[in-house]
């Protein structure tokens, strides 16, 4: 973690809400000591710290995130394009393609390591999730009926809806942070994401 940046971004943050060290300190519980400390970049904040601090400024762990130097960028925008391999291995190319990238590189490129399990986790859960779209969606044609009568379009067409919406997770995703990492912009997690890897 960046102490310089974070110490930045929260008397950024701070002074964006309208707080003084004293209302950020009484709404996060901490002792106000301990907030001009972190600000000044006498301490380097525990990850607890930040987190009850980010929930009193309302904002999110990421945007305490530096952005990745300039050297890396194009590295770690090539782990993020890795999950293109799903268009050559359409069953689990978007998770094998960034597993080697990120068991090659991860102790040789900053923030390799924790971008790759970032996602990787990711991958495998939108993996999941297209997976129990197409299960309800193949369940859904042999399955609903109305009346007795056939009607598919009960499960089908929302979970292909799903289905269309988790692709572009899987690609569209992927393809638009390594765009902003290349950029030099903030690094943000995925969302909607189980912890397989930590």
């Amino acid at each position: 973690m960046d102490k310089n940046f974070v110490c930045e971004k929260i008397v950024y943050f701070r002074k964006l809400k309208g707080m003084t060290q004293e209302e950020l300190a009484e709404k996060s519980n901490l002792n106000v000591r301990t907030v001009q400390r972190i600000e000044s970049g006498e301490v380097d904040p525990r990850l607890y710290t930040l987190k009850v601090i980010a929930e009193a400024l309302e904002v999110s762990m990421d945007a305490f995130t530096p952005p990745p130097p300039e050297k890396d960028r194009g590295s770690l925008a090539m782990l993020h394009l890795s999950t293109l391999a799903y268009f050559i291995l359409p069953f689990c190319g978007n998770v094998i393609g960034p597993f080697i990238f990120w068991v090659y590189k991860r102790d040789h490129i900053n923030l390799v390591n924790q971008q790759g399990k970032d996602l990787i986790n990711a991958q495998i859960s939108y993996s999941i999730y297209l997976f129990l779209t197409v299960i309800l969606v193949v369940l859904g044609m042999f399955a609903t009926t109305v009346n007795g009568v056939a009607n598919p379009y009960m499960i089908v067409g929302p979970a292909i809806f799903f289905g269309l919406f988790i692709f572009l997770f899987l690609v569209v995703l992927p393809i638009s942070k390594a765009w902003r990492i290349y950029k030099g912009k903030g690094i943000r997690s995925y969302p909607l994401k189980f912890t397989f890897i930590k």
